[in-house]
């Protein structure tokens, strides 16, 4: 009888058939940075080996509760296939002795299983644990953080016959009890290994993936990287003082990597210029089929979106039902212009503004650095009333970085209308324009009010975007 050689094929296993009970259900698909949570370990395996280790030949993912909506959510990958383990309540054994077998019946050399709840683990890593593995006399490596062992762990061929026997939630428990000190370690860096059982170990995650660069590797380009956008999603832009530039630099980022992104607006913005857009496609009060978007997507450069062109020459924004319909686009980066601020590096918000679609992730608010230290009026400030109200000021009185700080965060200004769950971050431009001490307390007193997930400092006219650390 004819049997399957054995190879040095790496497989990858992620295990996301899980019931989540701690986390109160529907934990895989729980938003997390633009994408489902179990999208996360699936995307960093399907880069891992990019110079830096032993890449993927083939990766499993393990679906049992919400199959269906799991399933669409992750990635389109010759390398991915999707199996559903039948009685995911017999607990994580049952699901890597199924991977197990599947890796068995094939040319597996080792077999890296990850889990579906580990958002932030590193590409880098899991090259470096599967070459462990093959190297290892014993034949498995894990990876190792704050000394103690973790996922992703990996096992050579020899081993799998027995972790396809598993049952319940054993997980390969005894064969790394069994080898003790044979088990390679790879260091990881810290945080990265965190498993997300409860919604606060979601809130844990979220803070580190802000606060350091553990998903910088997802990140499309530096402007990206530096807005913390890591993943396909709807973006507001607000605010004022050079929220144009930056949608159309960020929109010229993302399809340079290969990125679809649509451009729209949800009030009334001025058509691209000559080399912004690929194409201006008008929708009226309706929504096309889904398979009119796709082709419409596949065209060269930025694909601006809007219901009209008006008498004035201004392109109207889509409706709500349009906005969502954009959102179920699979990866597509959809960049919203969601108020207006008449060129002036500060704005107040009417009632109705910003018009921030539901379906929003992040929320980018801007404001010019060249208003501060300014005498409150319709030269530096639109609905300069507005303003006032909101940072606690009257007209004609200066702009201090408190009042700045006021408008940006309080009840009356931006933040108002960010959608449940979505982030925000703010924006400083013109830096050049205001002194460093101002600038640092309106830094300070941004931080301190704790409303933003980011703060950045930039000079978009002179190329600069960064994040700000207070020093």
């Amino acid at each position: 009888m004819a049997t399957t050689q054995p190879s040095s094929e790496v497989w990858g296993a992620v295990l996301a058939a899980g019931q989540a009970n701690r986390f109160g259900g529907g934990k895989q698909v729980a938003r997390f940075q633009g994408r489902a949570l179990a999208a996360w370990p699936v995307l960093a395996a399907l880069a891992a080996g990019h110079g830096q280790g032993t890449g993927l030949d083939h990766l499993l993912v393990m679906l049992g509760v919400g199959a269906a909506e799991l399933a669409a959510a992750l990635p389109a990958d010759p390398r991915l296939q999707t199996a559903v383990n039948p009685r995911p309540d017999q607990g994580m054994g049952s699901s890597l002795a199924l991977a197990a077998r599947l890796a068995l019946e094939q040319k597996a050399g080792v077999l890296v299983v990850l889990l579906g709840d580990q958002p932030l683990v590193q590409p880098q890593v899991i090259a470096r644990v599967a070459a462990a593995a093959l190297a290892a006399p014993g034949g498995v490596a894990a990876a190792w953080e704050g000394g103690r062992r973790a996922h992703p762990i990996a096992f050579a061929r020899p081993h799998l016959a027995e972790l396809a026997g598993l049952k319940g939630d054993q997980g390969g428990r005894d064969i790394l009890a069994r080898l003790a000190g044979e088990v390679a370690l790879v260091e990881t860096p810290a945080g990265s290994a965190l498993d997300v059982d409860t919604p606060r170990d979601l809130a844990r995650a979220k803070a580190l993936a802000e606060n350091g660069p553990l998903l910088d590797w997802a990140a499309l380009g530096p402007l990206c990287r530096a807005l913390g956008l890591y993943g396909p999603q709807v973006a507001a832009l607000v605010g004022s003082g050079g929220k144009t530039t930056l949608m159309h630099r960020l929109a010229r980022e993302i399809a340079a990597a290969g990125g679809k992104v649509v451009v729209t607006t949800t009030t009334r913005i001025y058509p691209p210029q000559a080399g912004e857009a690929g194409e201006t496609w008008f929708w009226g009060e309706g929504s096309p089929p889904p398979g009119d978007i796709a082709r419409r997507l596949a065209g060269p450069g930025t694909l601006y979106l809007a219901a009209r062109s008006t008498a004035e020459g201004k392109l109207a924004g889509l409706g709500p039902g349009q906005m969502a319909a954009l959102a179920q686009v699979p990866e597509l980066w959809v960049l919203v212009e969601a108020d207006g601020s008449a060129r002036l590096p500060l704005k107040g918000w009417a009632p109705h503004e910003p018009a921030c679609p539901a379906e929003t992730g992040t929320m980018v608010v801007l404001a010019g650095a060249s208003g501060l230290g300014r005498r409150l009026s319709e030269r530096w400030a639109h609905r300069p009333l507005a303003f006032a109200e909101a940072a606690g000021i009257r007209l004609g009185d200066e702009i201090t970085p408190l009042a700045l700080a006021r408008a940006l965060s309080g009840s009356q200004g931006p933040l108002r209308a960010l959608p449940p769950g979505a982030r925000a971050v703010a924006v400083i431009n013109q830096a050049e324009a205001a002194s460093p001490t101002m600038l640092a307390e309106l830094f300070a007193r941004l931080r301190q009010g704790g409303a933003y997930a980011r703060l950045l400092k930039a000079s978009l006219r002179r190329g600069s975007l960064e994040i700000w650390r207070g020093d």
